[in-house]
């Protein structure tokens, strides 16, 4: 069965980890690896395990392919390309990873969170291109489209990961996770855990009653912002003010957890994934659109070439 934890996945991570274990060796490194775990000698090892791999992610790189209008055909041609190009491409990740590990561990947890920017993203945006593109659009434009959105991409990876990130960590940890513990300090019913900018309070006697949350302005905010490069105006400002909105709101919501009402706690778990959603889905219109008028563009170059050859 293929789902997030399932014994295919893993045996897949295992191929995976085998085939970096020798992808590294070419260079001459002395490679240790057992099942899923994997370390240059002398360096610290890496667990891939099935949040670390594109299984669980697998539906956003071909939800394109599935939903935009094309062939049976070649719709097929494209999805078995994607999945040749995430499996190999999982290796080089993979072997990334330890070479980190071996040079530069201080920048592990940068590296990590956005390596799936630097391996994933790019071909997947250049075959979505050129599943929905005109065979003959110019490879002049195509160069110029992958550029531009990827300055735009390396931009948001510096901004987010080396300001905003730490900055959302230290606010978790010495502004929020405080004010929380002194919150309750007196009970004896609720336990809070802090990952990184992600805060969780779980009532002891009954951990269904969960309230999950993160700082406002995530990663999938500034993705979108630096992806459309701040445009259009209105859409910028009104997930602005979503998310400035989201500060009291919280607030609130953690007060009525920690006086019983639990459902606050499904209600703001439920706003994270429904958000995160809207991100995708604007993400997913900007391609489409960008890609429609590009069409249009090439068709109406052709209906003008007509026009003037045949003097029509």
């Amino acid at each position: 069965m293929l789902t997030p934890r399932s014994a295919f996945e893993y045996s897949v991570i295992n191929l995976q980890v085998i085939a970096s274990s020798y992808f590294l060796k070419i260079f001459s490194y002395d490679v240790f690896y057992i099942e899923n775990v994997i370390s240059i000698i002398g360096a610290q090892p890496v667990e891939i395990y099935s949040g670390c791999n594109f299984f669980m992610h697998l539906h956003k790189f071909l939800f394109f392919f599935i939903s935009y209008p094309s062939s049976l055909k070649k719709r097929f041609k494209y999805i078995t390309l994607c999945l040749i190009f995430l499996f190999f491409i999982q290796i080089l990740r993979i072997a990334s990873f330890t070479m980190c590990l071996k040079y530069s561990p201080g920048l592990w947890d940068i590296f990590h969170h956005g390596s799936s920017y630097i391996f994933y993203y790019p071909g997947i945006i250049a075959l979505w291109y050129f599943f929905s593109s005109n065979p003959n659009a110019s490879i002049q434009n195509f160069i110029g489209l992958i550029s531009k959105y990827f300055s735009r991409i390396l931009l948001f990876f510096v901004f987010y990961h080396a300001l905003i990130r730490p900055l959302q960590i230290n606010v978790a940890n010495y502004f929020a996770k405080p004010l929380i513990e002194k919150k309750i300090v007196n009970e004896k019913y609720f336990e809070l855990k802090v990952d990184q900018h992600h805060l969780k309070i779980v009532h002891r006697s009954d951990e269904v009653s969960v309230l999950h949350f993160s700082i406002p302005f995530g990663q999938a905010y500034f993705f979108i912002m630096f992806f459309l490069w701040f445009k259009p105006k209105n859409l910028m400002i009104l997930i602005s003010v979503y998310n400035l909105a989201l500060i009291p709101l919280y607030a609130l919501a953690i007060n009525f957890f920690l006086n019983g009402y639990f459902i606050f706690g499904d209600l703001i778990t439920l706003n994270e994934k429904l958000y995160r959603l809207l991100y995708v889905l604007i993400f997913m219109i900007e391609i489409i659109r960008k890609i429609q008028i590009n069409l249009l563009f090439n068709d109406q170059k052709k209906i003008t070439f007509f026009h003037r050859f045949f003097k029509i």
